[in-house]
């Protein structure tokens, strides 16, 4: 729809800093009536990821974002295009914690996929370039427009 309403071809892969001005006002607008939302979570990076680098950074990373949400439960993750060691370690970690603190598993599946073809990794694309602009204080209005969906903020502060 959002296609339809820029006149773009249907294929067309919406990334947050490539999107002109018009492309992401449209978008925003309209996702604003779907049903999503967003978490990411303040901590000082140094301090508990300092020692850790490259790929477990990811699964670390992933991992604690996901089981901060109890609200995923039984769900597909798609990511973009993550290497399937990564997503096996990923799945392992969640398995293991999820025991451990007797929770439900928060995905039945995780599946990797390329943004090119998976609407869900457009959106993301797009959702996290706005909080990025809107965490480095360059522009506020699309986070403005997303932020009743955002139920978590994460800034991870760099060294």
């Amino acid at each position: 729809l959002i296609r339809q309403k820029l006149y773009l071809s249907p294929v067309y892969e919406f990334k947050y800093y490539k999107a002109p001005f018009a492309q992401k006002e449209c978008f925003f607008k309209e996702i604003n009536s779907l049903d999503f939302w967003v978490t990411i979570h303040k901590r000082d990076f140094v301090k508990q990821f300092g020692q850790v680098s490259g790929s477990e950074l990811v699964i670390e990373l992933a991992s604690k974002l996901i089981l901060r949400s109890p609200q995923i439960a039984n769900q597909v993750l798609i990511t973009d295009a993550f290497n399937p060691i990564i997503t096996r370690a990923i799945r392992i970690k969640l398995s293991k914690e999820c025991e451990r603190l007797n929770r439900l598993r928060p995905f039945k599946q995780i599946v990797s996929a390329d943004s090119k073809r998976e609407e869900g990794l457009q959106l993301a694309d797009m959702i996290a370039g706005a909080i990025r602009h809107y965490v480095m204080g360059l522009e506020t209005n699309y986070y403005r427009m997303i932020r009743g969906k955002i139920v978590d903020l994460w800034e991870i502060k760099h060294p």
